[in-house]
């Protein structure tokens, strides 16, 4: 996502045309139309679903387990409102995106960082794969 906000941060520097679109499957995917022509990347909906089915268990199997998936689950809560911010902020013209832009960029640091403690406690291993993500 963060990457989608840098390109969007540029693409309004630029004056391209920004706009969300749903593909024939109701997915939303962000177009950025410059003169050359145009790029598009996915805008994945978020589910908590999967952490907040086992977060529960997890309380009663390991302490260490729990605290990590509820710092998932706030987290997640965290990148659905800010992916739901992004698309209403630029679907009503990005007055205020710069500011918006850093504010959602600490916050997808703090959602990065869960990811890992939570793939740390479960694996042992520090980097997060690309795929994981």
């Amino acid at each position: 996502m963060s990457s989608n906000i840098e390109g969007i941060v540029e693409a309004i520097q630029e004056n391209a045309s920004i706009a969300f679109r749903k593909t024939a499957t109701g997915k939303t995917r962000l177009c950025i139309s410059r003169g050359e022509g145009e790029a598009s990347s996915p805008i994945p909906q978020i589910s908590t679903q999967v952490v907040d089915k086992y977060l529960f268990e997890a309380a009663s199997v390991d302490a260490t387990l729990f605290g990590a998936m509820e710092a998932m689950a706030a987290a997640l809560n965290t990148l659905a409102h800010l992916r739901e911010s992004l698309i209403e902020l630029v679907s009503e013209g990005g007055q205020w995106f710069d500011s918006w832009a850093e504010y959602a960029l600490e916050e997808l640091e703090g959602v990065d960082q869960a990811l890992a403690s939570l793939y740390r406690v479960c694996t042992g291993k520090n980097h997060v794969p690309h795929r994981v993500r």
